[in-house]
């Protein structure tokens, strides 16, 4: 199986103040993207307590909770690690976030739109976030 490279990143230091600006935002915008994904799934793990604690609620209703829970907490890790796959994880559940209106709406399409266009900062050879603030900060006028 071939196996596929990555074109090579141009060096942060290399990059004019406004290109620089532009990854930073993205880059602001994927961790942002990590931390509302560990509140999720801190809500979908409280949710699925109180229905285990309630007998009411249905065994079906525990089992969405559990995948939900476990879908936020695998994007949160990918997302805020900037795994490959993390980022696949997250247009996913970004995608199945849409259906919730309107924050799951307006919180899908934030993802989508960050993540299609995003590559970059995914994967062994991507710029990491720090390296990007720090470069900013030495540019910043």
């Amino acid at each position: 199986m071939e196996e596929v490279i990555k074109s090579e990143l141009p060096a942060l230091s290399g990059l004019s103040f406004t290109e620089l600006k532009k990854i930073k935002t993205t880059s602001d915008s994927i961790k942002l993207l990590g931390y509302f994904w560990c509140v999720a799934a801190a809500f979908f793990i409280a949710a699925l307590l109180y229905s285990i604690a309630s007998k009411e609620m249905a065994e079906n209703i525990s089992f969405l909770f559990s995948f939900f829970a476990l879908t936020a907490g695998a994007t949160a890790f990918g997302l805020m690690h900037r795994e490959d796959w993390g980022r696949i994880v997250g247009i996913i559940a970004s995608f199945i976030i849409l259906l919730g209106f309107p924050l799951g709406t307006v919180l899908g399409a934030m993802g989508l739109i960050t993540l299609l266009n995003a590559e970059q900062f995914f994967g062994a050879s991507a710029w990491s976030h720090e390296d990007i603030l720090k470069e900013f900060k030495s540019k910043q006028p």
